[in-house]
């Protein structure tokens, strides 16, 4: 079954379902992602409820909202994605008020999930990269860019744009392992810089997060 092909009728309780495009996404470890998985579905669901399928990127609802206003990058982005499944009640709040969530504790977390994917790669590796590793290395990435985004721009970058091509040859290898490492020093030295100037306010917005989960308590999803 393709990521994105998925019977929400699996996902009982869902508010909220949208697909990341497998470009944005950071690889966990393990087997590559089939050549055919276009994206990664991510949900936010009003508990209990049970789940057939995967939970890796499916939270309930109060402790999404603790993941993103913490900067959480998975949680973060996903109020971002432009292929929205489902948004239901609690679901559309989250989308219309995804600003609420920022703060310039993106800075933090975008750099600690980096470096501690890094070092999971090693630095060098230990063994030649295989597909898997540069997989994970271009999602890193990624990930550096599309913070260095949300400090200078206030939102995050999903579409990879001018820097696809370049992510891609990372992906199959095409890249030395000493180009990685200096795009990466470089993104980080950049993401030090824009922070002190970020558009993004010191702290989230936590009385609009407080009035959604309110709202969300008193109200059943769509």
């Amino acid at each position: 079954m393709n990521d994105a092909n998925v019977r929400l009728s699996d996902r009982p309780g869902t508010v909220l379902a949208v697909v990341i495009d497998a470009a944005a996404t950071v690889p966990r470890p393990g087997p590559v992602r089939p050549a055919g998985a276009r994206g990664e579905v991510r949900s936010v669901f009003i508990g209990p409820a049970r789940c057939t399928v995967p939970a890796v990127h499916r939270w309930e609802l109060g402790r999404f909202c603790a993941l993103a206003q913490d900067g959480e990058p998975d949680a973060l982005e996903s109020l971002w994605s432009p292929r929205v499944l489902q948004a239901a009640g609690p679901g559309r709040d989250l989308l219309e008020c995804r600003t609420a969530f920022l703060s310039t504790r993106v800075h933090a977390t975008y750099l600690a999930r980096a470096q501690e994917g890094f070092a999971r790669l090693g630095d060098p590796p230990s063994a030649p990269p295989g597909p898997a590793e540069w997989a994970q290395a271009a999602g890193l990435l990624r990930l550096l860019l599309s913070g260095r985004h949300l400090l200078a721009y206030g939102e995050p970058l999903l579409d990879p744009g001018v820097y696809r091509e370049r992510l891609a040859a990372v992906r199959r290898g095409a890249a030395s392992w000493s180009a990685v490492q200096a795009w990466r020093h470089a993104l980080v030295e950049s993401m030090d810089d824009a922070a002190p100037g970020s558009r993004l306010p010191r702290h989230p917005d936590h009385p609009a997060i407080d009035a959604l989960l309110a709202r969300a308590r008193h109200r059943p999803a769509a």
